[in-house]
Formats: C-alpha cells, structure tokens, sequence
C-alpha cells in the first residue's frame, strides 16, 4: 500500500468544535486503513458516538476535548503489507 495524503503535520482545535484528518491511500487490493492515537489503534467501540472514520479516509472527532489531544496518524494495510502516514500533532485547548 501508499500513502497518497498525510493528514496535517498541527492541528488547533478550539474545545467543543470538530476536527478532520484525512489520509488517502492506494494498493492492490484496496487496503483497510486504520488510525491509531498515541500509537494506539482507536477503538471504535470504545470510543462512542463522537469518533468515526469513513472508508475514504476521514477521521471525524465531533466535541473536541483536551483528552482527545495527541498525536495521530493512520496505517494502511494490505497482503502486500503495511505502512504508516506521518504523524498529525492534535492541539486542543478550551
């Protein structure tokens, strides 16, 4: 797989607004992309109903709080392998 689009290097986020990074990838076959925060994968279910990710590459974060600050990035993997975006350092701040 290939990275096409980092997300931002900084993101500021003013507490209480949403944030987006995106990541666009490419490969045969199509490779799931994950995203991981603080070099952990999210987990979704855990998460609740504030973060999603959309198949095209959006990490959505509605009601931005100052634990939601960190650093993020995704992975994209396929049998082929995996691969790492660079890394978006989230800011939140009330």
């Amino acid at each position: 797989p290939k990275i096409l689009s980092h997300p931002s290097p900084l993101v500021h986020v003013t507490s209480g607004k949403s944030f987006v990074l995106s990541c666009f990838t490419s490969g045969q076959p199509e490779p799931s992309v994950v995203w991981l925060k603080d070099d952990v994968i999210i987990d979704f279910s855990k998460a609740g109903d504030r973060v999603s990710t959309f198949e095209s590459g959006y990490l959505v974060v509605a009601d931005g709080r100052e634990r939601d600050g960190g650093r993020y990035r995704c992975m994209a993997k396929n049998r082929a392998g995996l691969v790492y975006s660079k890394s978006s350092q989230v800011i939140v701040r009330g």
